[in-house]
């Protein structure tokens, strides 16, 4: 791969690898070495790719292994409080969706925290569905699963995320 082609991916898609592989271990180092493993693999890559969009799948597909792999090795898991987000939910309506509470903290950071706070198997679909905003069929192609399987992760992953919004400590109902 020449040089140039690969600082091109390289600044087209660093954030979104580490942002998967982040919400996929849950802290900054491991991330980070991902990150560079995903990278130095790309180096590596021999074929050149078609076309964009099968470039940032080959990324996706790359980073969820190295995850499962550096996982498996580990055998940790990670969970990061996200009591700092209650205050603001406090004045939330118990009829909004969980689209409508992000969409009024205005911050992808703040619900990146809170995608961290479920199974990889959801925080990966809704990460995939709402940043990087895929169809549930390109989902499922990256993914290699079923559609129907995509869609009912993605609103398992909906329900998991409102009810940990619900349970905290700091959200008080009167």
């Amino acid at each position: 791969m020449e040089e140039t082609e690969y600082n091109r991916i390289l600044q087209d898609n660093s954030d979104m690898v580490y942002r998967l592989a982040f919400g996929y271990m849950k802290n900054r180092e491991d991330a980070e070495d991902i990150y560079q493993n995903v990278f130095l693999k790309l180096l590596r890559h021999k074929r050149p790719f078609s076309n964009p969009e099968y470039e940032k799948r080959w990324l996706i597909r790359v980073t969820i292994n190295e995850c499962h792999s550096l996982y498996r090795s580990l055998r940790r898991r990670y969970w990061q409080s996200s009591e700092e987000l209650w205050p603001l939910l406090e004045k939330q309506q118990s009829d909004e969706t969980v689209e409508d509470v992000a969409m009024s903290l205005h911050s992808e950071e703040v619900i990146a925290d809170l995608l961290r706070d479920i199974p990889d198997k959801y925080s990966a679909v809704l990460y995939l569905f709402y940043f990087e905003e895929y169809s549930t069929k390109e989902i499922a192609d990256i993914l290699k699963r079923k559609e129907s399987t995509i869609r009912t992760q993605l609103q398992r992953g909906r329900d998991i995320l409102w009810k940990k919004m619900m349970e905290s400590a700091w959200y008080q109902t009167d």
